[in-house]
């Protein structure tokens, strides 16, 4: 049961940000595009996402990057989601921490409920 709401959550998440994907189950970068929930019948499961957001900053030009690495365990979506977030060095360690906040109380929140 939880392996397919899984394989349904990577889906969407692969159809709905596909150039945010840095890897999936520790495959770097798709090289295929994901038209069906039956192209990650191969996927390994409990899913493990990561995701690269990149942010210019106005006026200055800056480019800010923060990869999220997002895994579930055996049993999500009834227990949290797992991420760690990594930012580059222009990225404040208190920036990283907000941002830290903010997904795990969206995550707790929203515990036992698909993304």
């Amino acid at each position: 049961m939880y392996e397919s709401i899984q394989r349904e959550e990577l889906f969407a998440i692969c159809s709905i940000f596909p150039d945010l994907i840095t890897s999936v189950n520790g495959i770097k970068k798709l090289h295929i595009p994901v038209d069906s929930v039956r192209d990650l019948d191969k996927a390994n499961f409990p899913v493990q996402v990561s995701l690269k957001i990149s942010s210019i900053m106005r006026p200055s030009g800056l480019k800010k990057v923060v990869i999220i690495h997002l895994s579930c365990s055996p049993t999500y979506p009834e227990t949290l989601l797992n991420f760690r977030i990594k930012g580059d060095k222009r990225v404040t360690k208190t920036q990283i921490s907000v941002l830290h906040d903010v997904l795990k109380k969206l995550a707790e929140t929203m515990r036992g409920q698909v993304i």
